[in-house]
């Protein structure tokens, strides 16, 4: 039994390391823009968004293959509501997270069109369980045991935002029922806000952002990054965050698809291990 359950605990261990330098430090890039309906619900179909995305997120180096997020999401706007529903999965070491969600927002305009004022919430549906193909040991320890037999949990978020065609100001708070064990498989902050300046030139854009994030586990994470976008035709991203590591990412576009490629490095605490995550998103909007 002593065997089995240190196995357990090393298992806990690294995905404990994997789940907080990548999944949570470092966010998928296009959260902070085009899919920031990630971190805030209230983003959900606001302009009228019609859109489908779907995007892989993977660690490269060290241990490439014990660590993967899948997200496959629709949202529908039409006149001042917009609902959404997406299907997630996290698996960090032996751990695995399946998450089913559906949201509603509603925009009220406040000059126009141009203007927005959004809330939004979610309801999640999530399972949590250990696969026992990756543990060394007797797979029916009693504690491996208690942990897949507990039941499918139900969470919330809560968001608000305001939209405009040079300002966006956004205000989450997600997981409400939260329970600090799932800081490992679950990259959503606890508390998110940000501020995104829109500067349009002729053929040129620049937006600057300044988020906060506090995450599952208690650390508060300052984000500091911009993107720049060249006549409508692709976007490039870059980031600093105070948990001591940087991200980029490029956008473009071909007619209704778009295509996103991110790339995070390793936070401090966990240099050695090269755990730097690639993202690989698609999007099709009508």
């Amino acid at each position: 039994m002593k065997i089995v359950n240190y196995s357990f605990l090393t298992v806990l261990f690294v995905g404990l390391m994997l789940g907080a330098s990548v999944a949570q430090q470092s966010p998928i890039v296009s959260s902070y823009f085009q899919n920031d309906y990630l971190f805030n619900s209230a983003q959900i179909g606001v302009n009228g968004t019609k859109a489908v995305d779907a995007i892989i997120r993977m660690p490269v180096g060290q241990l490439k293959d014990d660590m993967k997020e899948n997200y496959l999401h629709v949202m529908y706007g039409f006149g001042r509501n917009g609902v959404g529903a997406g299907f997630r999965t996290n698996r960090v070491g032996a751990f695995n997270l399946t998450e089913l969600n559906a949201s509603y927002a509603f925009h009220l305009p406040l000059d126009g069109d141009s203007k927005f004022l959004s809330m939004g919430t979610s309801i999640k549906f999530l399972r949590e369980q250990i696969n026992t193909d990756k543990i060394v040991g007797d797979p029916n320890d009693p504690a491996i045991a208690y942990y897949n037999n507990d039941p499918n949990r139900m969470d919330f978020n809560l968001g608000l935002a305001y939209n405009s065609d040079n300002v966006v100001v956004s205000l989450a708070v997600n997981n409400l029922l939260k329970e600090r064990h799932n800081f490992l498989v679950n990259p959503t902050p606890f508390i998110y806000s940000s501020v995104r300046y829109n500067l349009l030139f002729e053929d040129v854009s620049v937006s600057p952002v300044v988020a906060y994030r506090r995450m599952l586990n208690d650390q508060d994470i300052f984000d500091f990054g911009t993107s720049v976008g060249f006549d409508q035709l692709f976007s490039t991203y870059l980031f600093y965050h105070t948990s001591k590591n940087f991200s980029a990412g490029i956008s473009t576009k071909v007619k209704n698809v778009y295509f996103n490629l991110g790339y995070a490095t390793t936070t401090a605490g966990v240099q050695g291990i090269g755990r730097q995550g690639l993202d690989i998103g698609l999007r099709y909007a009508w």
